[in-house]
């Protein structure tokens, strides 16, 4: 019991050194520390990193072959947006929403996305 006054008197120690609104949390995070970690805590903590760190499958890439019959495949009616911007970025941008959602596309290269602007738009 004694062991456990003395941890509870460190972390309250180290608490007290940051601003009053950081305490709380600071205690809780020494104690856990200071005891080891809880395993739940831990696990739950590593779980909620993995969930973050997770990427969403990756959708297929064009290849240079396929290309130019997806650039045929855009139908530019129905992106009357993309051509209604001044600034370059902003269709670039455009485009490469447009084939991700129109055509499951994850990404271009900066060459395919200039010859889908000047081909199409």
């Amino acid at each position: 019991m004694a062991d456990l006054d003395k941890l509870f008197a460190q972390a309250a120690d180290i608490a007290k050194k940051l601003p009053d609104n950081l305490q709380e949390a600071a205690f809780n995070r020494a104690l856990d520390e200071l005891l080891g970690g809880s395993t739940q805590e831990s696990d739950a903590r590593k779980q909620r990193a993995s969930r973050h760190s997770k990427k969403p499958e990756s959708k297929s890439k064009v290849n240079e072959n396929e290309f130019d019959h997806f650039i045929d495949a855009i139908d530019r009616t129905k992106y009357p947006d993309v051509g209604s911007t001044n600034r370059i970025a902003d269709r670039a941008l455009k485009v490469l929403h447009l084939v991700n959602e129109g055509h499951g596309i994850d990404g271009l290269t900066a060459s395919q996305i200039a010859e889908v602007l000047t081909k199409k738009f």
